[in-house]
C-alpha cells in the first residue's frame, strides 16, 4: 500500500536472492499497486488485450498489473553477467540484446510473456506466459513448458498477489546456478472468490476479475516444485500442513542442487528457514525466528561460500534491525552488527575480503551512511562523513566506491572514494568502458533538477520535537513564499503515515519536494511528519501501531501540528487541512473524524475505510484478524468515525484501483450520505491505484490544490494580510484521539 501521488519508491526491481542480475528498465512515474495475476478477464471488449488492434503498443494486463505491483514504468528484463546478454520484455514479446548486434526478438505470440530471467551462464531463458512456466534454450530457440497447463484460479510461475503487493516478491520461479533447474510456485487460488471490476470510462465496457484476499478470508495456497531446465517431470516437494496458512517469503539456491525457503506464518510470528534437496525433495528446518508482533521479511541474505554454507542473514531480534554470519546448520557464528541504529540494505559482498558493504543509520534515523564490516570479527568501518542519506556503487574488488548522497542543503551528489572513504581521484587510462563498469566505478555528473530557492521560494527547516508522552519525532516545516511580518497563513499536512514508509529525512528530496511548492507559492505552509509505526525507527516505534491502526498514528499528528503552531507564529492553527494517498488517505480520514478540533479540511486519495476490505497479508500483519482482533478492526474503521466528521472532505479514488478497491470509497459515500453529512467526491474511471494516465494526476493534483486553498485561504485563494489573520488558536486538550 503506498500513495497513488507518490512519484517514487525505494525498492529493488527484479533482485532475485540467487544473486543473479535481473534488470528493470524504468521511468519512475505515479506509485500504484494493483492486484498481481488478473485471473480470467471476462470482457466484452478488452481495450488491454495484446491481440487487439495495435496491441503491440500496448501492455497486457497481466505485465500492466505487475508493474502496479512494482511501482514502475518500462520494459522489464535481465541479464547474464560477463555474458553480455541481456532479455527484457517489449510489447509482450521477448527480445534478446547482445553486446553487439541488432535486438533479436525470441517470441512473437498471442500471450504475453512476462517476468523474464537469463540463465547465469546466459544459455537458457524462462518467462512465464497465461499464468504458465516456459524456458527457451537459446543454442536452438526450441520453447517448452515447464509447468502444468494452468487452469481457472491455478497458476504457476509467477508471485502471488501478496507477495508482489506486501512481500516485495516479484518472483515466481528461481532458476539454478548451473542452471539446470528451475524451481517454481503453484498458485492455487480457486477457493478465493472472484471479484470483479468493471472498466465504465472505456469507449467498449470490460470487465476485469481477480481472486482478492479479504482479511479474515481465505489465502491463495502455495506449493514449490522442481523441474529440469530442459523439460520433464515436476517433482512437487512435500507440502506443508495448512498450506494457506503460510506464506511463501523468499527463495535462495546455495548450491546447484539444494536451496532455502523462508516460510512464514499466516500470523507473521514464526519465520521457518527450510533448506531442501532438489534431487531428494528432503527438507530441514535450519532455523526458526518468532516475534510476539510480526516479522518483516528482508532482502539481506548473501550466499557467503558454496562449500562451507556460510551465509549472510538480518533480524530485528534484538529491536533493531542487525546483520548475521550463519553457518550451513543454520546457527550464528557471529553478530557482524550491533547496537543502536539500524541496517538499511546490503549494498555488496566481497568474496576476496570477506567483507559486507552496507547502509545504516546510527545517530540519527534522519540519515544513511556507508559502511563495511569483516566477516571475521572486525568492527564496522563507517565510510561516510558528510550528513545526509548515502547509498552507493561498490567495486567488485572492494577498493573504491560512488558515494550518492545529498541532504538539506547539498542536492544530489556522487563522489568517487577509495575503501577508507576518502575521495579518489578519476582513473585517467582513457578506457571509456571503465566509465560504466562496476569493476572502477565512476563519478556520474550529476545536477540539481530544482530549487526550493527558486522563484522566491524559501528553505524548508527539519524539526525535531516530543509527543506528549515523550516519544522523540521528526518533520518538516516549508514556509510559505513571500511571508510578510506579522502574517498568519494557513497550514497543510501531507501525510502518509503507515508502516514500511519514512517521509522525512536529512535529504535535498524532503528539503526541495516539488510537490509542496504547489501550496507554498499560494501562501500556505506545509507540514509533514513520520509519526509511531512508520519505518527506520525500530521495532518498538513501528509496532506501536499493533492492532489499533490509525489512533497513535494521529495523536501523534495533532501533537506535531501543535508544535508546528507553537515554534512558527505565522502558523495559524484555525485553518488546517490536510491530504494524503492510500494509507495516508485513510489518515486524512482518521484525522478530519478523531481530531475535528485540529483538522478543518481534508482530501483523501485511495484511502483504506475498513480493514475488512483489504487484503489478508497487510492488513493481519498489523491488525491480525477481524474474528481475533474484531473490537481493534471496529476502532480503527473509518466507517464507525462518521458521524465525528466537521470539516470539509474531497474523496478521490481511481475506479478500477484493483489494490484499495472503489468499494472502500463507495462504502464510505453511503455511510456520509446517511449520515448526512456533506462531501466532494472525484472518481477516476481509468485511475487504478496509482493514476498511469498524465492527465488523470495533474486533474487530481491540481482539484487538490484548489480544494484546500479554497477552503484555507476563502474564495479569492489569497493570503489573508496580518490584520485580517486570526490569532493562532491552541488546540483543546481534548485533541487525543483516545
Amino acid at each position: 500500500m503506498i500513495s497513488p501521488l507518490t512519484r517514487s519508491r525505494a525498492f529493488t526491481a527484479c533482485t532475485s536472492a540467487l544473486m543473479s542480475s535481473c534488470l528493470l528498465f524504468v521511468t519512475i512515474g505515479a506509485a500504484g499497486p494493483g492486484a498481481q495475476e488478473p485471473g480470467k478477464a471476462a470482457t466484452k471488449t478488452d481495450p488491454h488485450d495484446k491481440t487487439a488492434p495495435a496491441a503491440k503498443t500496448r501492455l497486457s494486463r497481466e505485465e500492466e498489473l505487475r508493474r502496479e505491483r512494482m511501482r514502475a514504468r518500462g520494459d522489464s528484463g535481465s541479464t547474464a553477467p560477463g555474458t553480455g546478454l541481456s532479455v527484457m520484455t517489449v510489447g509482450g514479446d521477448l527480445v534478446l540484446r547482445k553486446a553487439e548486434g541488432e535486438p533479436e526478438t525470441l517470441t512473437q505470440t498471442p500471450g504475453a510473456e512476462i517476468a523474464p530471467q537469463l540463465s547465469r551462464d546466459g544459455k537458457m531463458v524462462a518467462y512465464v506466459r497465461d499464468h504458465a512456466l516456459y524456458a527457451m534454450n537459446l543454442d536452438d530457440r526450441k520453447e517448452r513448458r515447464l509447468s502444468p497447463p494452468p487452469a481457472d484460479g491455478l497458476g504457476y510461475g509467477e508471485a502471488e498477489f501478496v507477495a508482489q503487493e506486501e512481500m516485495d516478491r516479484f518472483d515466481g520461479f528461481w532458476i539454478a546456478p548451473d542452471g539446470k533447474t528451475v524451481v517454481y510456485q503453484e498458485t492455487d487460488e480457486r477457493e478465493i472468490p472472484v471479484y470483479p471490476i468493471v472498466h465504465q470510462g472505456d469507449t467498449e465496457w470490460s470487465v476485469e476479475t481477480h481472486r482478492y484476499p479479504f482479511s479474515g478470508k481465505l489465502n491463495a495456497k502455495v506449493r514449490l516444485g522442481v523441474v529440469p531446465a530442459a523439460g520433464g517431470e515436476t517433482r512437487w516437494l512435500e507440502p506443508l500442513p495448512n498450506a494457506g496458512e503460510q506464506y511463501l517469503g523468499r527463495v535462495h539456491w546455495v548450491t546447484p542442487k539444494s536451496f532455502l525457503v523462508e516460510w512464514l506464518s499466516r500470523d507473521h510470528k514464526k519465520l521457518n528457514v527450510v533448506k531442501t534437496d532438489s534431487e531428494t525433495g528432503k527438507t530441514e528446518v535450519l532455523f526458526t525466528e518468532t516475534a510476539p508482533d510480526f516479522i518483516n521479511l528482508h532482502e539481506d541474505f548473501r550466499l557467503i561460500d558454496e562449500n562451507s554454507g556460510e551465509f549472510l542473514w538480518a533480524t530485528e531480534e534484538s529491536g533493531f534491525k542487525h546483520l548475521q554470519l550463519r553457518g550451513r546448520d543454520g546457527k550464528v557464528i557471529r553478530n557482524l552488527t550491533s547496537g543502536p541504529g539500524a541496517v538499511d540494505k546490503v549494498l555488496k559482498f566481497i568474496p576476496k575480503l570477506r567483507e559486507v558493504w552496507y547502509t545504516a543509520w546510527v545517530e540519527s534515523p534522519l540519515e544513511s551512511h556507508i559502511f563495511r564490516v569483516s566477516l571475521d570479527g572486525d568492527p564496522p568501518v563507517r565510510l561516510t562523513k558528510e550528513p545526509g542519506m548515502h547509498d552507493a556503487t561498490v567495486a567488485d574488488d572492494g577498493l573504491t566506491f560512488v558515494d550518492r548522497y545529498s541532504n538539506f542543503t547539498t542536492p544530489s551528489k556522487s563522489v568517487r572514494r577509495n575503501r577508507e572513504g576518502t575521495e579518489a581521484p578519476e582513473p585517467d587510462d582513457g578506457d571509456e568502458t571503465e566509465k560504466i563498469s562496476a569493476k572502477r566505478p565512476r563519478r556520474p555528473n550529476v545536477t540539481s533538477a530544482f530549487s526550493m530557492l527558486d522563484e522566491g521560494g524559501t528553505l524548508s527547516k527539519l524539526v525535531s520535537f516530543e509527543s506528549r508522552d515523550g516519544v522523540p519525532l521528526h518533520g518538516c516545516y516549508y514556509p510559505p513564499q513571500n511571508l510578510q511580518p506579522g502574517q498568519k497563513v494557513p497550514l497543510v499536512v501531507m501525510v502518509y503515515g503507515g508502516p514500511h514508509v519514512q517521509t522525512v529525512t536529512n535529504s535535498y528530496r524532503t528539503a526541495a519536494d516539488p510537490a509542496v511548492q504547489a501550496y507554498t507559492s499560494k501562501g500556505i505552509a506545509v507540514w509533514k511528519m513520520d509519526n509511531r509505526g512508520s519505518s527506520r525507527r525500530g521495532k518498538a516505534f513501528e509496532t506501536a501501531v499493533f492492532k489499533n491502526l490509525g489512533t497513535l498514528e494521529v495523536r501523534d499528528q495533532v501533537d506535531g501540528v501543535r508544535h508546528v503552531a507553537k515554534t512558527f507564529p505565522e502558523v495559524d492553527a484555525s485553518r488546517v487541512g490536510i491530504t494524503g494517498g492510500s494509507y495516508g488517505g485513510y489518515m486524512t480520514l482518521r484525522a478530519l473524524m478523531l481530531a475535528p478540533e485540529t483538522f478543518h479540511v481534508g482530501v483523501a486519495f485511495a484511502p483504506v475505510t475498513d480493514w475488512d476490505g483489504y487484503d489478508t497479508c497487510y492488513t493481519e500483519r498489523y491488525m491480525e484478524t477481524p474474528q481475533t482482533n474484531p473490537e481493534g478492526y471496529r476502532e480503527s474503521s473509518v466507517l464507525t468515525q462518521v458521524d465525528k466528521l466537521k470539516g470539509k472532505l474531497l474523496l478521490v479514488h481511481g475506479m478500477i484501483d484493483e489494490n484499495v478497491h472503489y468499494r472502500h470509497t463507495a462504502r464510505l459515500v453511503q455511510a456520509l450520505m446517511a449520515a448526512g453529512k456533506p462531501f466532494d467526491l472525484l472518481a477516476v474511471p481509468q485511475g487504478r491505484h496509482g493514476f498511469r494516465r498524465p492527465a488523470d494526476g495533474a486533474f487530481a493534483r491540481n482539484r487538490t490544490v484548489e480544494f484546500l486553498s479554497k477552503n484555507l485561504l476563502g474564495d479569492t485563494a489569497t493570503p489573508k494580510s496580518p490584520e485580517e489573520a486570526k490569532p493562532a488558536a491552541a488546540p483543546a486538550a481534548a485533541a487525543s484521539p483516545h
